[in-house]
């Protein structure tokens, strides 16, 4: 247990101060509670002994200062006094309970908020390992996770100081019934704790099914045109199913062991009274009458003790299912920190500082090497060039060459293990923010949000702060204008989910246009134009030519066509550089070394 506190700890941060906060919250309200139940025992002595009021000096006082001195006003008064006492416990008790819920949603916020925030600055290779299916899963279920755990805890700890001052409460009316009330509780208690091991093992069946679960949707939809010519509806169909059914069959398990306390303390509450009641009467010879106060305190307690034992039975099989779920969020927070920290050292061995790349003359890469952790051959090795500002670099080579790989070095995404990227003769580690500010990337599967045209290009960008002139000047230059103008709502036109209302080149367009609101002077094509027919890449093409000695380009080419205008074509091979040069220079030398044209060069795809 002490390890689980220290995990919620490490995963609540700073926040874990809110907690002691909120018990305090929570033994004031139990408190209340409690007060609520016990003084019925004595207000009912009261109502059926006339002469227990009449011998009790405390009471005599008050109705003394209160000059009360009729029989039926005294009862009058003390029936009002005990219904403000339980109004009282009752708000007492509903402003606790909105406390915790407006706290614990709040943590609840603070933590997805952090969870989300690592996972978004999280160094690249990180996010390489791991599918859009498990992080958006891993988010939801974190999510409910944490909100969970807290108010798991907090009603555990207020539960039990009420248990423990109702026991004691219940201690002054009879040790017999508590005896048996003890026996049934300690009971329930053992079996529910032995079946909680099942039920961590439920909750980590839920979470992977689930998992699974929002990955077959994804890749349903995501291929919905293939699913629906090839006709394997059936197929994702029959594997929601069954993960549906391993997900219902784990709830079931965790359902069933939280319900179980409620349905066995409400039956053996009753079975213990009438036991208490027979064998008062019969063996230990007591008067019904004497046991109509002992009975109505515990009917009173009953109402509170079984809820209250029942919450923390079931607050701990929540905890015990909910554990895999926080041992997951807390390992993944602990390895995004150490490879956070590990870049971060990269970068302080830099020396970081604010640099400015907007007016640059030269991009250098030096004797660049990378190889992806896991892996025992590298992906680049020892990759030299230089591009000047106004130039365009087109790169090909067969696949697994490396292409992908050096463009997410130049990207930033990954960091060089060897080598160094200069502009200017300086590297862009000291200051990768600002190396990215002037960057472009527009890959060959443009990401578009479900919004407007609009907010697609301005991307990022709040409404307010959008520029109107400068969106219009892109439009022109990506020859945008036509389409927007025939849309029934023009630029503010929503495009569909992942841009499906547009076709392939216009969402390509956008792309670009993105690229140039966001006015980068370096733009990387990573083979934006190979999922295109031959006319609409044409297009894209032209569009891109267009932009040569304004833009500094660097290409991945699917077709040699769509890079016959670049300055310089680089031709890697298994991550290096073999040839660099003027574009005939190096379709000779891809020649030679593969023969596998089919036809001419410009038709070549690689």
């Amino acid at each position: 247990m002490i390890n689980y506190f220290k995990k919620l700890a490490y995963i609540l941060g700073k926040e874990t101060r809110k907690i002691p906060l909120l018990l305090l919250v929570f033994i004031i309200s139990s408190i209340a509670d409690v007060l609520g139940v016990a003084i019925i025992g004595p207000y009912t002595k009261v109502v059926t002994e006339p002469e227990y009021m009449a011998s009790n000096q405390f009471l005599n006082n008050i109705f003394l200062f209160l000059n009360i001195q009729q029989y039926n006003y005294k009862i009058f008064f003390l029936t009002g006094f005990v219904v403000f006492m339980l109004i009282l416990q009752s708000i007492v008790v509903f402003i606790s309970q909105f406390i915790l819920l407006k706290t614990s949603g709040y943590l609840q916020k603070t933590v997805i908020t952090k969870l989300f925030s690592a996972y978004v600055n999280v160094p690249y290779k990180f996010i390489l390992s791991e599918s859009s299916a498990s992080l958006t899963n891993f988010i939801q279920e974190s999510e409910s996770s944490i909100r969970s755990n807290v108010i798991a805890i907090l009603q555990i700890t207020a539960n039990s100081i009420m248990l423990f001052f109702l026991l004691f409460v219940l201690v002054k009316s009879s040790i017999v019934l508590l005896a048996l009330i003890s026996v049934i509780f300690g009971i329930v208690f053992v079996g529910v704790n032995f079946l909680n091991g099942k039920v961590r093992e439920a909750g980590k069946v839920r979470l992977q099914e689930r998992k699974k679960n929002i990955s077959t949707i994804n890749h349903t939809f995501g291929g919905f045109k293939e699913t629906r010519v090839i006709g394997c509806e059936s197929y994702f169909e029959n594997q929601v199913k069954r993960q549906y059914d391993k997900s219902i069959k784990a709830d079931i398990s965790v359902g069933v062991v939280q319900q179980l306390p409620t349905l066995i303390t409400k039956s053996s509450l009753v079975i213990a009274l009438i036991l208490f009641i027979g064998l008062s009467v019969t063996v230990m010879n007591k008067d019904p009458k004497e046991l109509t106060p002992i009975l109505s305190v515990f009917a009173v307690a009953g109402v509170r003790l079984s809820p209250a034992f029942n919450i923390i039975m079931q607050s701990l099989t929540m905890i015990r299912s909910q554990s895999y779920t926080l041992d997951m969020l807390y390992l993944k927070l602990k390895e995004i920190k150490k490879i956070t920290a590990e870049e971060q050292q990269k970068k302080q061995k830099l020396d970081p500082e604010k640099m400015s790349y907007a007016s640059f003359d030269q991009v250098s890469l030096v004797n660049i090497d990378y190889t992806y952790p896991g892996s025992q051959e590298p992906s680049l090795q020892d990759v030299s060039f230089q591009l000047k500002k106004g130039e365009s670099l087109g790169i090909i080579g067969k696949s697994g060459a490396g292409k992908t790989t050096l463009i997410d070095v130049i990207l930033g995404l990954l960091h060089a293990d060897g080598g160094d990227i200069e502009v200017n003769e300086v590297s862009i580690y000291k200051d990768l923010r600002g190396w990215q500010d002037i960057l472009g990337y527009i890959p060959q599967s443009i990401f578009l949000t479900e919004d407007s045209i609009e907010r697609n290009i301005a991307f990022g960008v709040p409404d307010k702060l959008i520029d109107q002139e400068r969106l219009t000047g892109v439009l022109k230059m990506t020859e945008l204008e036509e389409l927007v103008s025939s849309l029934p709502d023009g630029i503010k036109t929503q495009v569909g989910e992942r841009g499906v209302r547009l076709s392939g080149g216009q969402r390509q367009r956008i792309g670009i246009a993105r690229a140039l609101y966001h006015e980068r002077e370096v733009l990387v094509l990573d083979e934006a134009t190979s999922a295109l027919d031959t006319q609409t890449e044409n297009l894209i093409t032209e569009a891109i030519k267009s932009l040569a000695g304004n833009k500094t380009l660097i290409i991945i080419a699917h077709r040699l066509t769509t890079i016959r205008h670049c300055d310089r074509i680089c031709l890697l091979e298994k991550g290096r550089i073999v040839k660099i040069g003027s574009y005939d220079e190096v379709v000779s030398e891809y020649e030679s070394r593969y023969q596998s044209l089919n036809g001419s060069p410009q038709e070549v795809q690689l």
